[in-house]
């Protein structure tokens, strides 16, 4: 299981956070250069992208206290946007994906398999949360008790892959649902983003 943030008090980047996100696409690529029609040419890094604008983004503002983990399984690339590090955070995936691939302040981006993901993870997180529609109801969940910060891990435009789960050890995380209703992903950011500002 994932090493809880408190013994990386000294020096490690969990101080900085609040909370995490990582969305895990089986999918997405990351492409080289710029692209027209992103969500075909990338095999749907949109999500990501629209995933990373929603847990940033506060009104004009950036949240500071937010790392945003984007995983493209089919290139095995890693897109770290850093929120206390950011200079702006754009309102399009087009735009966005600019400043990626520029490497813009804030932002890595780097090959990865999805175990040294898990191994780099169990440096920052304090708690593991998985976001699914069979996970216990959000609100049946005291998550203000839970050791900071929170990672919250969801898929992208479809499930992460059982294997995934496996490599990440998410049967051990806690599992919770916003209920009955189905959001796409940067929709579940949204809301689990203003649960925590009110609970935090």
């Amino acid at each position: 299981m994932f090493k809880q943030c408190s013994e990386y008090l000294v020096s490690g980047d969990c101080m900085k956070y609040s909370r995490i996100f990582i969305v895990i696409s089986p999918t997405a690529i990351v492409p080289r250069d710029p692209v027209r029609g992103i969500a075909s040419t990338t095999h749907r890094l949109d999500v990501i992208l629209r995933s990373a604008i929603a847990a940033l983004s506060q009104g004009n503002n950036i949240r500071r206290d937010v790392l945003f983990i984007g995983y493209a399984s089919k290139s095995d690339t890693v897109i770290e946007l850093r929120g206390n590090e950011l200079e702006k955070i754009p309102s399009s995936e087009i735009e966005l994906l600019h400043l990626i691939l520029k490497r813009s302040k804030g932002i890595k981006v780097y090959t990865s398999s999805l175990l040294e993901l898990k191994n780099y993870l169990e440096t920052l997180c304090g708690s593991i949360i998985y976001l699914r529609e069979d996970g216990e109801l959000v609100n049946k969940v005291n998550l203000r008790s839970l050791p900071k910060p929170l990672c919250l891990f969801l898929g992208a435009h479809v499930d992460i892959e059982p294997r995934q789960e496996k490599i990440l050890e998410l049967d051990k995380a806690i599992k919770i649902s916003l209920g009955k209703v189905s959001y796409m992903t940067y929709q579940c950011i949204i809301i689990i983003n203003r649960l925590l500002d009110r609970l935090l």
